[in-house]
């Protein structure tokens, strides 16, 4: 085998190592984006969750001016669960 056939392979080889290399960072950082984001949306439902009455909540029935303070954040919790879904459908967040 001469020199030059030594370098052509030693360079092969590089170079997959390197293709297989970036193929990790690359699931790992679509890995990490996905985790950050699946918490933005875990930190959103907390923090509309400190809006919204106990009694709701807890599944009981609210008073009349009880649900209209509570209506804006009620529709908000239904809209942000149809985006969790509609994401859950496209694959950008885990079960």
């Amino acid at each position: 085998m001469k020199w030059i056939e030594v370098i052509t392979l030693a360079a092969s080889i590089a170079t997959t190592i390197g293709v297989f290399g970036a193929f990790y960072q690359i699931r790992k950082s679509g890995l990490l984006y996905r985790t950050q984001f699946e918490d933005s949306l875990a930190r959103e439902y907390r923090e509309l969750m400190q809006n919204l009455p106990v009694k709701a909540l807890l599944g009981k029935a609210l008073s009349e001016d009880e649900f209209a303070d509570a209506r804006k954040y009620l529709f908000h919790y239904f809209s942000l669960t149809n985006d969790q879904i509609f994401l859950r459908s496209k694959g950008r967040i885990c079960k």
